[in-house]
């Protein structure tokens, strides 16, 4: 009885483990239908929402902003190398596109200064460039929240970043499985491309190869390695995660760590028949690599479709994008090099954004401004209300640049003669329409950078003449220009040639003024005009007396690019005037490792000091823009940073530009 007692007490327990296995295996099973379901409700969600959203494409609406085109968590599976430390990216604060709007609009653009020189985003140096089809086609780790706060970042392909040791290293995690943009300006369908036609996925490599291009000493990128100096490793720890180490914290750490776009490796690496470039060869062949003129080919909202020389570029609506779409389905870039042609285009229809010079809101929208609605001219839509006009306050200033290089602006007080004979504020009323004022400096006025005390020079030709009777120029033969003793003991007349852009009737009315001006006190000025792209050579070699140029200004102040003696003699440099100072050198330096705000500004405006005495520019105004939209361009509001006129959160009626 005993042995039958423990022989059922056995055949119990193996009925309880057997009860147990069958319960647990049930249980898994319902955990396995759970998961199962799960994961199909995910799925049925995320292809509920991309119906929603292609649906609302068709219908040309937009789904609610915020609805979702980016997919599954990107967070998920990733190893956090210091889980500790707060995320250093803030949410995104602007959201596109507005509920309601419609998604199958398109927007034909002005893009008045000609055939771009290049594309390549390493070595083109162009604020139309970066502007209008970089901030559309490339993507980067992370951006500014332009609209509200841009001293923010949000995520762009970094999901999170890590900034530690004091901001020297910055760990950045990659959204997985970002495909890059399928390559434009070939023939994929000739087997000459086929090893093009493929799809390639976005890696923490490919920003790798970027930096290895960056501060390879044979590519020509003068003004981006300047900013990178400091920059000491740069490595894939992973396929999506990104560590950059500085050698010292610096106040432009985190923008040189979170501004930066990944280059596609398998594009750039590689001969147009598809063989990889030998290492030794690499960076020379960079600068003229076979695709530089071809086009784009980045990860961000809009993909680089099409580019017919001297008639259009064309950016189509990235359907793959991570993020969220944009309502344009695409944007068409007009090219052109008469101004003229901005007015007449947008009067026909031609064109639904364009910015106007100063000259032509004068006589299209100012001479209107006082004049009762009935009687203004109704075949006329910059009168009748077609077209609608915004004048903003635009981050950059113009300036005449002197080469220092050259013996005849080498001297102080002649660069200092030529902007006392500039009638900047005559210039900005008779010609720019009122819209700017006179600059100090290379600051904004809205900023504490400027020394307090300097005041803008005036324009007094008296006093540029004694000044330049100061530095030896006097006439000494009774013909009406200055001259001087030249190296062989001849005298050499006081004569220049000036640079200025062929597309721009108001500087080169401007530059006529100036010249008759100059003459009165024996001073001969040529002006010289050239297509932008030429111009820009041009000045990237230094082969100019003095040039006329505009700078727009970044939300971060950084002097070195412009201003370090270091950047003179760099290839396409942006020091092109060749100034040189140690004292000057010093403050830069010890600006890019300063901090405290308070201290920031002493030395911004010690800076200004240094620069108003040796005024190697002749800064002339801080102007505005003026921008234009034909009715059926929604939602515009304009950015706090560059680009303003930023057309992501916009939405067009209009079905054809």
């Amino acid at each position: 009885m005993e042995q039958r007692r423990t022989g059922w007490r056995f055949v119990g327990s193996a009925v309880v483990v057997g009860l147990l296995a069958a319960s647990a295996l049930q249980l898994h099973a319902v955990e396995s239908r759970l998961v199962t379901q799960s994961q199909q409700l995910r799925a049925l969600g995320e292809s509920t929402e991309r119906m929603a959203a292609e649906l609302s494409r068709l219908r040309g609406t937009a789904p609610a902003a915020g609805s979702g085109h980016s997919g599954l968590d990107p967070s998920a599976g990733a190893t956090l190398r210091h889980p500790d430390v707060k995320d250093f990216l803030s949410p995104k604060a602007t959201h596109w596109p507005p509920a309601g709007a419609r998604t199958n609009g398109s927007i034909a653009v002005d893009w008045p200064s000609g055939d771009p020189k290049g594309f390549n985003p390493l070595i083109e140096n162009a604020a139309d460039l970066r502007e209008k089809l970089l901030t559309y086609v490339e993507s980067w780790a992370a951006r500014r929240n332009g609209w509200t706060n841009p001293d923010e970042y949000y995520g762009d392909l970094a999901w999170r970043v890590e900034a530690t040791e004091e901001g020297k290293v910055f760990t950045i995690y990659l959204r997985p499985g970002v495909r890059w943009h399928r390559v434009s300006g070939v023939d994929l369908s000739n087997p000459r491309y086929a090893w093009l036609d493929k799809e390639h996925i976005v890696t923490a490599h490919d920003f790798v190869f970027m930096f290895d291009m960056l501060q390879h000493p044979q590519v020509q990128n003068g003004f981006v390695k300047s900013y990178y100096q400091e920059l000491e490793s740069w490595k894939a720890l992973d396929d999506y995660t990104l560590e950059l180490r500085w050698k010292k914290t610096q106040a432009l750490n985190e923008e040189l760590s979170l501004e930066i776009q990944p280059l596609p490796r398998f594009l750039y690496a590689y001969s147009e028949d598809g063989s990889p470039i030998p290492e030794a060869a690499l960076g020379l062949q960079f600068n003229n690599h076979w695709y530089n003129n071809k086009g784009i080919v980045g990860t961000g909202p809009y993909r680089f479709a099409k580019y017919t020389p001297g008639v259009e570029i064309v950016l189509e609506r990235n359907e793959d994008y991570y993020g969220e779409l944009p309502a344009l389905a695409s944007i068409k870039y007009a090219i052109y090099t008469d101004p003229m042609q901005t007015v007449l285009r947008l009067k026909s229809g031609a064109l639904a954004f364009g910015a106007l010079r100063q000259g032509q809101y004068r006589e299209e929208v100012l001479q209107y401004k006082d004049v009762p609605e009935a009687q203004r001219p109704a075949n006329n839509p910059f009168a009748n209300g077609l077209i609608t006009c915004d004048v903003v306050d635009a981050p950059r200033y113009s300036y005449i640049g002197w080469n220092g290089d050259k013996p005849i602006f080498s001297d102080k007080r002649v660069r200092r003669a030529m902007t006392l004979a500039l009638n900047r504020e005559g210039i900005i009323q008779k010609v720019y329409a009122g819209l700017g004022q006179v600059s100090r400096g290379p600051y904004l006025e809205s900023t504490p950078y400027s020394a307090p005390e300097i005041k803008p020079l005036p324009f007094d030709l008296k006093a540029a003449a004694k000044l330049l009777a100061e530095a030896g120029w006097v006439d000494t033969n009774g013909d009406g220009l200055l001259d001087r003793a030249g190296p062989d003991g001849k005298r050499v007349p006081f004569e220049f040639t000036l640079l200025i852009v062929a597309s721009s009737p108001e500087l080169s009315s401007a530059a006529n003024i100036f010249k008759e001006d100059l003459l009165s006190v024996g001073v001969k000025m040529n002006i010289d005009s050239a297509e932008w792209s030429l111009m820009q050579k041009r000045m990237e070699e230094k082969k100019f007396d003095a040039f006329t140029g505009g700078w727009a200004l970044p939300w971060s102040v950084d002097l070195f690019q412009l201003w370090h003696s270091s950047q003179a003699d760099v290839p396409k440099g942006s020091n092109r005037v060749g100034f040189r100072s140690k004292e000057a050198d010093k403050l830069i330096e010890e600006l890019r490792v300063t901090l405290d705000t308070a201290e920031r500004v002493k030395l911004l405006q010690a800076f200004h000091r240094i620069l108003h005495d040796e005024q190697p520019y002749s800064f002339m105004f801080i102007p505005q823009s003026v921008y234009c939209h034909r009715k059926g361009v929604e939602n515009i509001v304009y950015a706090k940073i560059r680009p303003l006129a930023n057309v992501l959160p916009w939405w067009s009626s209009i079905s054809d530009g």
